[in-house]
């Protein structure tokens, strides 16, 4: 059986092989554009669906407690965020960053003792999707709150 070959005088390109190369290719592509759009553009519109879609939530407080988060980019540079982590049984974990300082911290956090229900101001689309978040170790924040009992 002689083989077909083009005017090179290369063997002819397998049809085959051709079209697993361009699915290779293609899930290859798929996959970047996945990434690049649940970790780099995701998060921002997330955060812009919050700020435009605010919801009310009562939780009952189980804890409340002042800390102070880090962050540093690959060329060293780095800030503190101060926040109060809260923890509700029928909430879960909330974070509230907005107008926590270092200075005010402790006290906002005795704000929301233990057994306390509040009413939390929260982006619903944090909310609608706190479970995948907690699989990827975000935490829904909160706006406000208000201490009802």
């Amino acid at each position: 059986m002689m083989k077909h070959k083009t005017d090179t005088g290369l063997p002819a390109a397998n049809p085959k092989r051709s079209r697993k190369n361009v699915g290779v290719l293609a899930a290859w592509l798929c996959g970047i554009l996945l990434f690049v759009a649940v970790f780099l553009i995701g998060p921002s519109v997330l955060r812009a669906y919050d700020d435009a879609h605010l919801i009310t939530k009562t939780c009952q407080v189980t804890s409340a407690n002042p800390e102070t988060s880090s962050t540093v980019s690959r060329a060293g540079i780095g800030r503190s965020n101060q926040q109060i982590v809260i923890e509700s049984a029928d909430c879960g974990t909330l974070l509230l960053r907005v107008g926590v300082t270092k200075e005010n911290r402790a006290d906002v956090a005795a704000e929301l003792t233990s057994g306390d229900d509040c009413r939390f101001i929260i982006g619903e689309g944090s909310w609608n999707i706190r479970d995948l978040l907690r699989i990827l170790r975000v935490t829904p924040e909160v706006q406000s709150f208000t201490v009802i009992s």
